[in-house]
C-alpha cells in the first residue's frame, strides 16, 4: 500500500511507475475520476488523456491515496470471467479465512504498486485491499509474457496483469475476477496455453497458498439446481388460461390414464414409475398448450435469461434460445429443460439484464468452482457483477434449508504441498 501523501514525495522510480500505470486507463476509468473530483479531463485521445490527469496530480488536484486505487482497479470493471469459490465451513477453514483477513495481516502481506513495473515484478504480489462490512476486495499483480506477432516477426514482452478476488462475508465464497488472457504464454513465469484460464485459476490459488494456509472449498453441487429454477421462471408461461387447463387434465385425465396404463402392465403399479410418466405428461401436454395459447412476455421480475450454445473449433453447431442463431422458443425450453434433467449443464449460459444492457456468461462448472465466462467485450461494472452474483444466491437459497453438506464433498484442498483442481 501507498503511505506517501503527496506526488513530489515519490521517487523518481515511483514517479516512473505511476506514470506506466496511468496509461492503463480506459474512457470509463477517466470518467470515474471525473466524477470523484468533479474534472473535465481534456484529450483527444487517452495519452493525452494520462498527462493532464498527471497534471492535475501533481499540483495536488487529485488525491495521491485515490489516484492509487484509481489505478490498482483499472482492470476491475473490464470483460472479466468470474470464478465462485465455495469456502468451506470448516473450523479449520473458517480460522485460516478470519486469521487472514485482519487488517494487520492483510497490511503486512501488501507491497506499493509504486514500486513495481513489468521489468522487476518476479512474483504474485498483493498490491491492494479494500475492506467493508460484507466483503474484502484485493488486487493482484502478476508478470506475465506476451506473444506478439507483426509482419512474420514473433516478439515476446513482459507485462503486469491485474486480477482480483473478493470475499464475501454473507456468502462463504472466495471470488476471483480475470480480465482475458489475450496473447498471455507465460504467467507467473510458468509457461501456459492459450485462454487456459484452469491453469490460471490454479496457479492463483497456489500462489496464496502461503499467506492463506490449508483451506477447503466445497463441490458446487448448487450449480444445477439453481439453473433448473432460473429455466423455471424464465420459461414459464405466464399465462392463466394455460395453468387452469393443465390443472384440469392433471386432477382428471392424467390420473385416469395411468390407471389404464396400471391395468396394462404391472410395472406402473410403481410409485416411482407412475410419477416418472406423470411428469412426462405434464410437461407434454404444458408444451402443446403453450403452443396453442402462447406465452405471457412480460418477464420484468426474472433476472436472467437462459440460453444453450454449443460450439466447436469456432464454429457454431447448434443454439437453443440463442439471439443469433435462436431456434423457435418453446423448443428451447424443451431442450434446456431435458439437458437439466440428465444433469447436463455443458454449453449453458445466462444473460443478465441491467438498465437496459444484456450482459451473456457462459457457465462452466468444475469440481471445485463455478465460472461465468464473459462473452462479450463491453465494459462490465463491478456492480453488475455483484447483482449476478446476489441474484445466484436468491436462487440457491431456495434450496438451503435443505441442503446437507457431507465430508465427501470437500474437495479442492490447498496445502503448502500441492492445489488439487
Amino acid at each position: 500500500m501507498n503511505t506517501i501523501d503527496k506526488y513530489l514525495d515519490l521517487t523518481d522510480s515511483q514517479q516512473d511507475n505511476l506514470s506506466a500505470l496511468t496509461l492503463n486507463a480506459k474512457t470509463a476509468n477517466y470518467d470515474d475520476l471525473e466524477c470523484a473530483f468533479k474534472l473535465k479531463i481534456e484529450g483527444k485521445n487517452l495519452t493525452i488523456k494520462a498527462q493532464h490527469v498527471l497534471h492535475q496530480l501533481m499540483n495536488g488536484t487529485i488525491n495521491l491515496n485515490y489516484y492509487y486505487e484509481w489505478c490498482s482497479h483499472h482492470f476491475l470493471n473490464r470483460d472479466n470471467h468470474i470464478f465462485i469459490f465455495e469456502l468451506s465451513e470448516s473450523k479449520a477453514t473458517q480460522t485460516q479465512v478470519k486469521k487472514f483477513f485482519t487488517e494487520k495481516n492483510l497490511k503486512s502481506n501488501t507491497v506499493n504498486l509504486f514500486d513495481y513495473n513489468k521489468s522487476n515484478l518476479n512474483n504474485i504480489e498483493l498490491v491492494h485491499y479494500k475492506k467493508s462490512i460484507n466483503e474484502t476486495l484485493m488486487t493482484f499483480i502478476v508478470p506475465v509474457k506476451k506473444i506478439i506477432i507483426k509482419d512474420n516477426e514473433t516478439t515476446f514482452i513482459n507485462e503486469q496483469y491485474f486480477c482480483y478476488a473478493w470475499v464475501l462475508a454473507n456468502t462463504n465464497q472466495l471470488i476471483w475476477s480475470l480480465p482475458p488472457l489475450t496473447n498471455i504464454v507465460t504467467f507467473n513465469n510458468i509457461n501456459i496455453k492459450r485462454g487456459a484460464y484452469d491453469t490460471v485459476i490454479s496457479i492463483l490459488t497456489s500462489s496464496i497458498k502461503i499467506k492463506l494456509g490449508n483451506l477447503d472449498f466445497n463441490q458446487p453441487k448448487w450449480l444445477l439446481k439453481t439453473l433448473h429454477h432460473i429455466t423455471n421462471d424464465y420459461y414459464n408461461h405466464h399465462n392463466d388460461i394455460i395453468s387452469q387447463k393443465s390443472k384440469e387434465i392433471t386432477t382428471t385425465e392424467i390420473s385416469n390414464l395411468l390407471d389404464s396404463f396400471q391395468k396394462l402392465d404391472e410395472a406402473f403399479k410403481q410409485l416411482s414409475v407412475r410419477n416418472r410418466v406423470k411428469k412426462e405428461l405434464q410437461e407434454l401436454i404444458e408444451n402443446e398448450l403453450v403452443l396453442a395459447y402462447g406465452y405471457n412476455t412480460h418477464r420484468d421480475n426474472v433476472p436472467f435469461e437462459i440460453y444453450w450454445h454449443f460450439s466447436e473449433k469456432g464454429t457454431t453447431n447448434y443454439t437453443a434460445n440463442n439471439k443469433e442463431h435462436s431456434i423457435e422458443f418453446n423448443e428451447s425450453r424443451r431442450i434446456i429443460k431435458m439437458m437439466l434433467t440428465n444433469s447436463q449443464t455443458s454449453g449453458l449460459g445466462i444473460i443478465y439484464n441491467f438498465e437496459s444492457v444484456s450482459y451473456p456468461y457462459k457457465i462452466f462448472q468444475e469440481h471445485n468452482y463455478v465460472c461465468l465466462k464473459n462473452t462479450s467485450n463491453k465494459t462490465t461494472k463491478k456492480e453488475v457483477v455483484d447483482n449476478v452474483l446476489s441474484e445466484l444466491k436468491k436462487y440457491r437459497s431456495r434450496d438451503e434449508s435443505k441442503a446437507i453438506v457431507q465430508p465427501s464433498e470437500t474437495v479442492g484442498r490447498i496445502n503448502n504441498n500441492n492445489t488439487s483442481q
